[in-house]
């Protein structure tokens, strides 16, 4: 069930969907949200070009925190990277790596 599985009534988001929106309108201070630098230099070397259906098998999450004591974390910074593109649709493996530091 599609509005059980998103808490969307319909597959369009909007500020009142349950997910993304609905969190965010609730959240006091923007200060809050961390930017997630994306980085997706890898595709621009692929040949004949890749900006539509081309798809990174190899992503890496990379997180920085900072420790504030024993207990408590805080992210500081966030990273995505997308390499080793390729414009096959019928696979659907890809490798997922996720670095704390």
């Amino acid at each position: 069930n599609y509005h059980h599985y998103t808490g969307r009534a319909s597959s369009r988001p909007g500020i009142d969907d349950g997910g993304g929106g609905k969190h965010t309108r609730g959240v006091k201070s923007r200060d809050n949200f961390i930017p997630a630098k994306v980085n997706r230099k890898a595709a621009d070397g692929y040949e004949g070009g890749c900006l539509e259906l081309c798809f990174p098998r190899e992503v890496m999450l990379d997180i920085s925190y900072y420790q504030m004591n024993s207990y408590e974390k805080r992210i500081v910074d966030i990273s995505l990277y997308f390499n080793k593109f390729d414009k096959d649709e019928s696979r659907k493996d890809y490798t997922l790596q996720v670095t704390f530091r």
